[in-house]
């Protein structure tokens, strides 16, 4: 079965690491889990439908590495693994899904027609990312976004800042609220994390909401999501330790979602509780797993309850070529994650396409990363009002 998508030597390492698989989890649109190689290290593997498959070696070029067909080969049903094992021949064969064909249900923004048109409808059940350089305007289109995929629908929005932009969230709130005439709840929520677990303060009054949760720590978020753990400093040298209360299979954030009946979550942002662990190479690796434990339950979130999903990322260029494209930052556990990917920017730069002379209000909106559509090859351009951004007619 497997030599349809590996070659002989790949299934063989896998068929001897496949008891290293952990944390494995099949669902009706992929399978992920863990792998520990022999070096030590954690891979981060899926297999999601009509997308392929992704693996933090990166080894992902012609075929899959072995850690995901030894991922495969721990799928207990039968039946579904051969539907995995397909799925993956297909992909690897070129056969890959359209959007109208891979289930996935989008929300149509129609006051961002232009940006809309570029990304072919804001999908639910996956994550969705903006990387840009800072004041470009992310977090007031990740506030529109949740006006146009939840309160103007009359549902709830939940944003995780971990930067401290409360203050500024309110504002935004109120001026989009009467632009899009809908009636919003705002409140700022506060998370405390104890030997006991994490609680957040109270919810008053009644929906729509839009919440702020004022998470500004690696250990709250991960709390949040229902990975509770501890940095533990040594020396330079900084580990993460999970606590037992506080690891739980359920997340609280998730709870939140279900409770308030949220179709909208948003994190501004991934990249700053990262920062936490500093550029020393030996913290890495705590780095790397917190990042893995945090994502890899956003992503079951977003699956589990049928969100929108938007997270923004922090932009890095190579300052060596100045023509290289921007990347984001967060690792590869980041690209296994976000199968959808923006680049918004107030900047001229060679590191995007040549683009027309614009207002200093407008920005571009670069299509990075799209299951169905090349990167960098389409933007659209939106203007920056006193309440929001609309789409910049030349």
């Amino acid at each position: 079965m497997f030599e349809r998508i590996a070659s002989g030597e790949q299934v063989e390492l896998a068929s001897a690491y496949v008891g290293n698989v952990h944390g494995l989890r099949v669902g009706t649109s992929g399978v992920e889990a863990m792998v520990s190689t022999p070096g030590g290290q954690e891979m981060s593997t899926s297999v999601l439908s009509g997308r392929g498959f992704q693996c933090t070696c990166g080894a992902n070029a012609t075929g899959p590495c072995w850690h995901v067909v030894a991922t495969l080969m721990a799928v207990p049903d039968e039946a579904e693994k051969q539907r995995w094992v397909k799925s993956v021949s297909e992909h690897v064969e070129g056969k890959q899904m359209s959007r109208k064909d891979d289930g996935t249900e989008y929300v149509e923004m129609k006051h961002l027609t232009e940006l809309n048109r570029l990304v072919d409808g804001v999908p639910r059940g996956t994550c969705f990312a903006i990387v840009g350089p800072p004041e470009a305007g992310k977090t007031i289109l990740l506030v529109q976004m949740a006006f146009e995929c939840a309160l103007a629908k009359g549902q709830s929005a939940i944003v995780m800042d971990t930067e401290g932009n409360a203050h500024s969230y309110a504002n935004w709130v109120k001026g989009m609220a009467k632009r899009y005439e809908c009636a919003v709840n705002f409140q700022v929520l506060h998370a405390t994390v104890t030997k006991e677990g994490v609680s957040l303060s109270a919810l008053k009054g009644k929906p729509p909401f839009f919440i702020v949760l004022d998470v500004r720590s690696i250990e709250k978020v991960l709390a949040l999501h229902g990975r509770a753990a501890e940095i533990v400093v040594n020396g330079a040298k900084m580990d993460l330790v999970p606590k037992e209360k506080g690891w739980a299979e359920g997340m609280p954030v998730q709870q939140l979602v279900q409770s308030i009946k949220a179709t909208f979550v948003g994190y501004d942002s991934v990249s700053s509780p990262l920062l936490e662990f500093g550029s020393l190479n030996q913290n890495f690796p705590a780095r790397a797993t917190a990042a893995n434990w945090w994502l890899l339950r956003v992503e079951r979130l977003a699956e589990e309850e049928n969100v929108v999903a938007v997270a923004l990322l922090h932009a890095s260029v190579n300052p060596q070529d100045q023509f290289s494209r921007p990347h984001h930052t967060g690792g590869k556990t980041v690209g296994h994650i976000f199968k959808f990917m923006l680049y918004f920017s107030h900047l001229k730069s060679t590191h995007t396409p040549a683009t027309q002379k614009r207002p200093n209000n407008v920005r571009e909106c670069w299509l990075m990363r799209h299951p169905y559509k090349a990167p960098w090859e389409t933007y659209v351009e939106l203007a920056l009002n006193a309440d929001g951004f609309s789409d910049y007619k030349r």
